[in-house]
Protein backbone atom coordinates (compact mmCIF):
# COMPACT_ATOMS: atom_id res chain seq x y z
CA UNK A 1 0.00 0.00 0.00
CA UNK A 2 2.77 2.42 0.96
CA UNK A 3 4.77 1.68 -2.18
CA UNK A 4 1.73 2.14 -4.42
CA UNK A 5 0.97 5.46 -2.72
CA UNK A 6 4.56 6.57 -3.19
CA UNK A 7 4.44 5.72 -6.92
CA UNK A 8 1.17 7.59 -7.36
CA UNK A 9 2.75 10.58 -5.67
CA UNK A 10 5.74 10.47 -8.02
CA UNK A 11 3.46 10.27 -11.08
CA UNK A 12 1.34 13.14 -9.80
CA UNK A 13 4.37 15.31 -9.07
CA UNK A 14 5.69 14.65 -12.60
CA UNK A 15 2.40 14.99 -14.49
CA UNK A 16 1.21 18.22 -12.92
CA UNK A 17 4.33 20.26 -13.83
CA UNK A 18 4.18 18.86 -17.38
CA UNK A 19 0.52 19.87 -17.70
CA UNK A 20 1.28 23.29 -16.25
CA UNK A 21 4.12 23.71 -18.77
CA UNK A 22 1.81 22.88 -21.70
CA UNK A 23 -0.75 25.43 -20.50
CA UNK A 24 1.98 28.06 -20.08
CA UNK A 25 3.18 27.35 -23.64
CA UNK A 26 -0.35 27.84 -25.01
CA UNK A 27 -0.66 31.11 -23.12
CA UNK A 28 2.67 32.47 -24.39
CA UNK A 29 1.99 31.33 -27.98
CA UNK A 30 -1.46 32.90 -27.94
CA UNK A 31 -0.27 36.18 -26.50
CA UNK A 32 2.60 36.32 -28.98
CA UNK A 33 0.16 35.91 -31.87
CA UNK A 34 -2.25 38.66 -30.79
CA UNK A 35 -0.23 41.65 -32.17
CA UNK A 36 0.20 39.94 -35.56
CA UNK A 37 -3.48 39.02 -35.74
CA UNK A 38 -4.46 42.62 -34.95
CA UNK A 39 -2.09 43.95 -37.64
CA UNK A 40 -3.47 41.50 -40.22
CA UNK A 41 -7.03 42.49 -39.34
CA UNK A 42 -6.22 46.20 -39.78
CA UNK A 43 -4.49 45.53 -43.12
CA UNK A 44 -7.48 43.49 -44.32
CA UNK A 45 -9.81 46.37 -43.45
CA UNK A 46 -7.60 48.81 -45.39
CA UNK A 47 -7.52 46.51 -48.43
CA UNK A 48 -11.29 46.04 -48.38
CA UNK A 49 -11.84 49.80 -48.13
CA UNK A 50 -9.10 51.14 -50.44
CA UNK A 51 -7.51 48.14 -52.16
CA UNK A 52 -7.71 47.34 -55.85
CA UNK A 53 -8.55 43.92 -57.24
CA UNK A 54 -6.19 41.92 -59.43
CA UNK A 55 -5.64 38.36 -60.57
CA UNK A 56 -2.35 36.58 -59.87
CA UNK A 57 -1.31 34.61 -62.95
CA UNK A 58 1.67 32.92 -61.30
CA UNK A 59 2.36 31.71 -57.76
CA UNK A 60 4.93 29.85 -55.69
CA UNK A 61 4.34 28.28 -52.29
CA UNK A 62 6.72 27.40 -49.47
CA UNK A 63 5.88 23.95 -48.11
CA UNK A 64 7.12 22.98 -44.66
CA UNK A 65 7.31 19.32 -43.66
CA UNK A 66 5.54 18.64 -40.36
CA UNK A 67 5.74 14.84 -40.42
CA UNK A 68 6.04 12.02 -42.94
CA UNK A 69 2.52 12.55 -44.25
CA UNK A 70 1.74 16.12 -43.21
CA UNK A 71 2.85 19.20 -45.13
CA UNK A 72 1.91 22.81 -44.55
CA UNK A 73 1.93 25.74 -46.98
CA UNK A 74 3.28 28.58 -44.82
CA UNK A 75 4.21 31.26 -47.40
CA UNK A 76 2.92 32.22 -50.85
CA UNK A 77 4.51 34.49 -53.46
CA UNK A 78 2.30 35.77 -56.29
CA UNK A 79 2.88 37.64 -59.56
CA UNK A 80 0.20 39.95 -60.96
CA UNK A 81 -0.25 43.12 -62.99
CA UNK A 82 -1.60 46.33 -61.49
CA UNK A 83 -4.32 48.43 -63.10
CA UNK A 84 -1.69 50.77 -64.60
CA UNK A 85 0.28 47.89 -66.17
CA UNK A 86 3.08 47.36 -63.61
CA UNK A 87 4.26 43.79 -63.04
CA UNK A 88 4.50 42.98 -59.34
CA UNK A 89 5.83 39.94 -57.52
CA UNK A 90 5.18 40.00 -53.78
CA UNK A 91 4.44 37.69 -50.83
CA UNK A 92 0.85 37.30 -49.75
CA UNK A 93 0.08 38.91 -46.41
CA UNK A 94 -2.39 37.52 -43.93
CA UNK A 95 -2.94 34.14 -42.29
CA UNK A 96 -1.56 31.91 -45.06
CA UNK A 97 -2.26 28.29 -44.16
CA UNK A 98 -3.03 25.16 -46.16
CA UNK A 99 -2.36 21.48 -45.52
CA UNK A 100 -1.24 19.50 -48.58
CA UNK A 101 -0.22 15.91 -49.24
CA UNK A 102 2.22 13.97 -51.41
CA UNK A 103 4.63 16.88 -51.98
CA UNK A 104 8.19 17.72 -51.02
CA UNK A 105 9.34 20.57 -48.86
CA UNK A 106 10.62 23.95 -50.07
CA UNK A 107 9.53 26.51 -52.65
CA UNK A 108 7.52 25.05 -55.52
CA UNK A 109 4.50 25.57 -57.76
CA UNK A 110 1.19 25.09 -55.96
CA UNK A 111 0.28 21.38 -55.94
CA UNK A 112 -2.82 20.24 -57.83
CA UNK A 113 -5.99 21.26 -56.05
CA UNK A 114 -4.27 23.92 -53.93
CA UNK A 115 -6.30 27.02 -53.07
CA UNK A 116 -3.26 29.07 -54.14
CA UNK A 117 -3.12 27.70 -57.69
CA UNK A 118 -3.52 30.50 -60.28
CA UNK A 119 -5.59 32.27 -61.35
CA UNK A 120 -5.74 33.66 -57.80
CA UNK A 121 -7.89 36.72 -56.91
CA UNK A 122 -5.96 39.25 -54.82
CA UNK A 123 -6.25 42.84 -53.60
CA UNK A 124 -3.38 45.33 -53.33
CA UNK A 125 -2.84 48.91 -52.16
CA UNK A 126 -2.46 51.34 -55.06
CA UNK A 127 0.16 53.37 -53.17
CA UNK A 128 2.07 50.21 -52.20
CA UNK A 129 1.29 47.39 -54.66
CA UNK A 130 3.68 45.03 -52.86
CA UNK A 131 1.19 44.98 -50.00
CA UNK A 132 -1.14 42.31 -51.31
CA UNK A 133 -3.54 39.82 -49.77
CA UNK A 134 -5.59 37.03 -51.30
CA UNK A 135 -9.36 37.08 -51.13
CA UNK A 136 -9.19 33.96 -48.96
CA UNK A 137 -6.88 35.68 -46.47
CA UNK A 138 -9.10 38.78 -46.45
CA UNK A 139 -11.97 36.64 -45.21
CA UNK A 140 -9.80 34.89 -42.59
CA UNK A 141 -8.14 38.05 -41.22
CA UNK A 142 -11.30 39.51 -39.73
CA UNK A 143 -12.22 39.61 -36.05
CA UNK A 144 -12.58 35.83 -35.91
CA UNK A 145 -8.82 35.37 -36.37
CA UNK A 146 -8.17 37.73 -33.45
CA UNK A 147 -10.75 35.94 -31.31
CA UNK A 148 -9.20 32.56 -32.06
CA UNK A 149 -5.78 33.83 -31.02
CA UNK A 150 -7.15 35.31 -27.79
CA UNK A 151 -9.03 32.06 -27.11
CA UNK A 152 -5.78 30.07 -27.37
CA UNK A 153 -4.10 32.46 -24.94
CA UNK A 154 -7.01 32.21 -22.51
CA UNK A 155 -7.16 28.42 -22.76
CA UNK A 156 -3.57 28.23 -21.58
CA UNK A 157 -3.59 31.31 -19.35
CA UNK A 158 -6.44 30.41 -16.99
CA UNK A 159 -4.99 27.01 -15.90
CA UNK A 160 -1.51 28.56 -15.73
CA UNK A 161 -2.61 31.36 -13.39
CA UNK A 162 -4.69 28.99 -11.23
CA UNK A 163 -1.82 26.51 -11.04
CA UNK A 164 0.62 29.24 -10.05
CA UNK A 165 -1.78 30.48 -7.37
CA UNK A 166 -2.15 26.98 -5.91
CA UNK A 167 1.62 26.47 -5.96
CA UNK A 168 2.25 29.79 -4.17
CA UNK A 169 -0.43 28.98 -1.59
CA UNK A 170 1.12 25.58 -0.85
CA UNK A 171 4.61 27.03 -0.60
CA UNK A 172 3.40 29.62 1.90
CA UNK A 173 1.64 26.94 3.95
CA UNK A 174 4.79 24.82 3.89
CA UNK A 175 7.04 27.66 5.04
CA UNK A 176 4.72 29.00 7.74
CA UNK A 177 5.50 28.03 11.32
CA UNK A 178 1.87 27.51 12.26
CA UNK A 179 1.65 23.84 11.35
CA UNK A 180 1.72 21.51 8.42
CA UNK A 181 -0.40 21.52 5.23
CA UNK A 182 -3.66 19.58 5.50
CA UNK A 183 -3.00 15.86 5.27
CA UNK A 184 0.80 16.28 5.33
CA UNK A 185 3.57 15.48 7.82
CA UNK A 186 6.34 17.48 9.43
CA UNK A 187 9.24 16.99 11.85
CA UNK A 188 9.84 19.28 14.80
CA UNK A 189 12.63 19.39 17.36
CA UNK A 190 11.84 21.49 20.44
CA UNK A 191 8.94 23.07 18.57
CA UNK A 192 11.05 24.03 15.51
CA UNK A 193 10.47 22.47 12.10
CA UNK A 194 13.40 20.59 10.57
CA UNK A 195 13.80 19.00 7.17
CA UNK A 196 11.09 18.56 4.57
CA UNK A 197 7.82 16.66 4.44
CA UNK A 198 8.38 12.86 4.24
CA UNK A 199 6.20 10.97 1.77
CA UNK A 200 5.46 8.01 4.04
CA UNK A 201 4.48 7.85 7.71
CA UNK A 202 7.10 5.19 8.42
CA UNK A 203 9.85 7.49 7.09
CA UNK A 204 8.59 10.41 9.15
CA UNK A 205 8.55 8.32 12.37
CA UNK A 206 12.01 6.85 11.75
CA UNK A 207 13.52 10.25 10.95
CA UNK A 208 11.93 11.81 14.00
CA UNK A 209 13.34 9.15 16.29
CA UNK A 210 16.83 9.77 14.97
CA UNK A 211 16.54 13.49 15.69
CA UNK A 212 14.86 13.59 19.10
CA UNK A 213 15.57 12.19 22.56
CA UNK A 214 11.85 12.17 23.33
CA UNK A 215 9.70 11.43 20.33
CA UNK A 216 5.96 12.06 19.94
CA UNK A 217 3.86 10.82 17.03
CA UNK A 218 0.79 13.03 16.56
CA UNK A 219 -2.41 11.84 14.92
CA UNK A 220 -4.25 13.84 12.26
CA UNK A 221 -6.45 15.48 14.93
CA UNK A 222 -3.40 16.71 16.87
CA UNK A 223 -3.56 14.16 19.70
CA UNK A 224 -0.45 12.18 20.69
CA UNK A 225 -0.71 8.68 19.20
CA UNK A 226 2.64 7.34 20.44
CA UNK A 227 5.52 8.49 22.67
CA UNK A 228 9.04 7.09 23.03
CA UNK A 229 12.33 8.38 24.44
CA UNK A 230 15.88 7.62 23.34
CA UNK A 231 19.17 7.97 25.23
CA UNK A 232 17.94 10.04 28.18
CA UNK A 233 16.08 7.50 30.37
CA UNK A 234 17.10 7.33 34.05
CA UNK A 235 19.35 4.37 34.81
CA UNK A 236 17.76 3.45 38.18
CA UNK A 237 14.12 2.63 37.66
CA UNK A 238 12.34 1.41 40.80
CA UNK A 239 10.77 -2.02 40.53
Amino acid sequence: MGEARRRRGLVRRGALPALWGCCAYLMVAGLAGVPGALAERDLAQDLVADGRPAVATDARVLVKVQSRARFLVSEVEVSFETSDGRAVTAPLAGPVRERVEDVSGGWQAPPPGSVYAPPLPVRYLAAAPHVVMGERELAAADGRWVRQTVTVAAAGGVPTVLGAAVWVSRRRAHRSGGGRPSGGRSRQVDGTKVGGLPDREEDAVAAGRRLAEEHHVHAADGTIADTSSHGNDPRDIPA
